[in-house]
């Protein structure tokens, strides 16, 4: 997610400053600047040429130098203030010209791996780039919390040291005046989390985090940066991967809501990667509106940014398109029940009340392992005990699912815990199955998030929760699914196999829909026989190693 301050150009309600905050989405930013430009200041930047910047600079000629920013702190409670490591790397400009700043920050950081796109890419455009050592971390004094508000407050330093609220020194120890080259304005860019490293602190980390339950609790309150959305005084590029498995699509959805409900401005990315640093794979298609939002509420240039399409989007087959808002005109929410099948194997997605008898209403189904692969969904007109399967009538015009499907379901299971998989499926018309989207839920926290409770066997239970949020057009001639599986209810809980039925008129899936519905709202059609030749796409992996692997290497931008 990428976050900018409101522009001083731009006409907008005032708003309380915010503290740094960061999402768990793809890329975030987060900037802080005031005050419009000096009169006469644009006859010092040749680097701007109407209304954009243009790569003026010599990169190989830019100036490189090394600070430590005072916190006023002292977390690692060794006597004196901690201080944040800054490797800076800004254009060899004339006296008295400044520039804009862009953060990124990272625990990541080490000596061998403080090289960042951004460096390369922006500083010829005119912008001064910051790579930071977060607390506790690299050169950085200080205790790391992970994603908590030392770590908050440790970027928010080199903000306010890029403003001249904040003291820098040199390693000499002489002061490092930022004022000298910073026009104040600055920004926060990273890939992921860019920045979870907690080797010395995972005891502690697992006794606070509670992951015996899974229950939502303090430790994962501090880290809700929803919390503090109506604190923003800036406006928000998120970026996100569709089919990112490592930070689930849900944590821009949230976001992305709490900053529509706010009326914050705000722009969309979404591609068809998974957990990567979008700028290798897609170069000026991301770059260019980058930089054109950069300009906008950086360098104070008048681009026609707030004009430009809201959303753009990497479509099934890898082009781009853009909406004018997201989710678009005309998307609203659609509530299926899912029916019986009522002598076919799979049963239907139906807008209309189910009329089925007792005896066809409850569908039971048995999970003997641990975890259900992606091919559960395979061939979902052929019976299987380990699955449900629901799929609405053949698609006669092309559907669009834009946001965060919700799925409520009434159940009774034969153990004390349950967990239940929900999975979006397109099943197309040519033998594929495409997991659009997918969420596990805990059964024992049908009450709430916070209390997991211990299960009656045999007893009826009610839980709703939210699907990974996605943006997917379901062509004509294919046919939208819903998967249901059981599963672990907690990773660090042995599984035992679970048997559960699920009452199907006390059941509903809701999905944010537009396009043309009537095919969904028509009385149940003989069902076609879909067979999957491919079921798509790469299945999250469950080896720690792997998934750390690309967690981290997002996170310091490399190239998969």
């Amino acid at each position: 997610m990428i976050s900018i301050p409101s522009s001083p150009w731009a006409p907008r309600s005032a708003r309380a400053c915010s503290p740094l905050a960061a999402t768990a989405a793809c890329v975030y930013l987060m900037a802080s600047g005031t005050g419009a430009l000096a009169a006469g200041a644009a006859e010092t930047r040749p680097w701007v040429v109407g209304h954009q910047t243009v790569p003026y600079f010599n990169r190989a000629q830019a100036i490189t130098e090394v600070v430590f920013v005072e916190t006023s702190r002292d977390d690692d409670q060794d006597g004196t203030s901690d201080r944040i490591r800054v490797e800076l790397t800004r254009p060899n400009t004339a006296p008295g010209a400044k520039v804009p700043l862009i953060i990124h920050a990272s625990p990541y950081f080490d000596q061998q791996t403080r090289e960042v796109w951004e460096t390369d890419f922006f500083v010829p455009y005119g912008y001064a780039v910051a790579t930071v050592a977060l607390p506790g971390t690299d050169f950085s004094t200080g205790c790391a919390d992970v994603g908590g508000r030392r770590e908050v407050r440790g970027s928010k330093a080199v903000i306010d040291w890029a403003s001249g609220r904040a003291k820098g020194f040199y390693a000499d120890g002489s002061p490092a005046d930022a004022t000298r080259w910073s026009t104040g304005h600055s920004a926060m860019i990273g890939v992921s989390w860019d920045g979870i490293f907690c080797k010395d602190l995972t005891p502690t980390l697992q006794a606070s985090s509670d992951d015996a339950t899974g229950n939502y609790n303090k430790w994962w309150s501090v880290r809700d940066f929803r919390v503090n959305a109506p604190k923003i005084k800036a406006s928000v590029f998120v970026v996100h991967g569709l089919n990112d498995e490592n930070v689930k699509t849900r944590q821009f959805g949230e976001w992305w809501s709490e900053l529509s409900r706010l009326g914050i401005e705000r722009r969309l990315f979404l591609h068809q990667g998974e957990h990567i640093e979008p700028f290798y794979d897609f170069g000026a298609t991301y770059s260019t509106p980058l930089l054109q939002w950069f300009d906008y509420y950086l360098q104070g240039l008048d681009n026609g940014v707030p004009q430009q399409p809201q959303a753009i989007i990497q479509r099934e087959n890898k082009t781009w398109s853009t909406d004018a808002v997201w989710p678009p005109e005309g998307t609203a929410d659609q509530t299926f029940q899912l029916t019986s099948p009522l002598g076919q194997a799979a049963g239907l997605l139906s807008t209309q009340a189910s009329s089925a008898s007792m005896a066809d209403r409850y569908l039971s189904f048995t999970q003997s392992v641990d975890y259900s692969r992606d091919s559960i969904v395979s061939n979902p007109t052929q019976p299987r005990s380990d699955r449900l399967v629901f799929l609405s009538n053949t698609l006669t015009q092309s559907v669009r699912l834009s946001g965060t499907a919700t799925i409520s379901l009434r159940v009774k299971v034969d153990k004390a815990t349950a967990g239940l998989q929900a999975r979006v499926v397109d099943y197309g018309s040519q033998g594929t199955a495409y997991v659009v989207s997918r969420t596990v839920a805990d059964l024992g926290h049908y009450k709430a998030w916070d209390t997991k409770r211990e299960l009656v066997p045999g007893k009826w239970y009610t839980l709703t929760w939210e699907i990974n949020t996605d943006d997917r057009i379901f062509a004509a001639g294919g046919n939208l699914g819903v998967v249901i599986s059981a599963e672990k209810a907690n990773p660090l809980i042995a599984y035992a196999p679970v048997k559960v039925t699920l009452d199907t008129e006390q059941s509903t899936i809701t999905m944010p829909l537009s396009g043309s519905l009537g095919s969904l709202a028509m009385p149940a059609q003989r069902m076609r026989d879909i067979r999957t030749a491919a079921v798509g796409p790469r299945e999250p992996t469950r080896d720690l190693r792997e998934f750390v692997r690309e967690f981290v290497e997002a996170g310091r931008g490399k190239r998969r």
